[in-house]
């Protein structure tokens, strides 16, 4: 992939040396500390109604809480991930810098990779901090380090998917804002589709495609450990079907 470095630290750059990447930063990990603060404070409140408080269910409850079964996590994705994508390509064709980039040494697949990785590294860089709120929590309780693997995996896999529909919305427009409604549009779409498993009966097509879809039951099962190649699968199709549309659209512009 020719030219694919130069233009993926050009992003990242892009990303750090501006206040709105540090900006988004510091909100994400606030919003995290409160949120583990307050899954710390449930888990500590059902230990003392418990009349025999178990160190290793705690631990899966306090992982649970975090990763799993709570909107927090999906709010903050729905908050975080448009703004960070918006810019790929929208804020290139509204400046005009596509152009530059078109005529450069580097092959479609590179520019699209190159912003995608991007973008995902920021995301990965957000994640890492968290690692010490788990680490602050084996002072008070066990961890199994499986589960939170699985934990993380799924947070990477569900992170991937969105942001290359991020990527791919961006390519399809003109201006960050259409770019930012365009990924909210369908983040949105996919997490509410996938609601409906929760309003459908049992043995249904319905509720069986619901759940395939479903964010938030992909997220229960990872949070005790239970990872379904079928997940895998699912955000890794989401993840290269993007990327390969919007390889298609920068080949178009070549062509224009």
């Amino acid at each position: 992939m020719t030219g694919f470095w130069p233009l993926f630290k050009r992003e990242l750059w892009a990303y750090f040396v501006t206040p709105l990447g540090w900006i988004a930063l510091t909100i994400f990990l606030l919003l995290q500390g409160w949120h583990f603060a307050l899954v710390i404070d449930h888990v500590a409140a059902l230990s003392a109604q418990s009349a025999s408080p178990s160190g290793a269910q705690a631990g899966v409850s306090l992982v649970s809480g975090f990763f799993g079964n709570t909107v927090f996590l999906y709010l903050i994705l729905f908050l975080l991930i448009p703004p960070l994508t918006m810019r790929t390509f929208a804020e290139e064709r509204r400046q005009g810098t596509i152009d530059l980039l078109l005529t450069a040494p580097v092959t479609n697949t590179a520019m699209v990779c190159a912003k995608y990785f991007g973008a995902l590294a920021v995301y990965v860089t957000w994640w890492a901090p968290t690692l010490l709120y788990l680490g602050i929590a084996t002072q008070i309780t066990a961890i199994d380090w499986g589960v939170v693997g699985a934990c993380y995996l799924g947070v990477g896999m569900v992170g991937a998917a969105y942001i290359a529909l991020g990527v791919f919305a961006s390519a399809l427009s003109r201006n960050l804002f259409s770019a930012l409604l365009f990924t909210v549009l369908i983040v949105l779409g996919l997490f509410l589709f996938g609601a409906v498993e929760f309003v459908t009966a049992e043995g249904t097509w319905m509720h069986a495609s619901a759940r395939y879809v479903s964010v938030w039951s992909h997220m229960a099962e990872l949070a005790v450990g239970v990872v379904d190649s079928r997940r895998v699968v699912f955000y890794g199709s989401i993840t290269m079907v993007s990327i390969f549309l919007t390889t298609h659209l920068v080949a178009g512009w070549r062509h224009e």
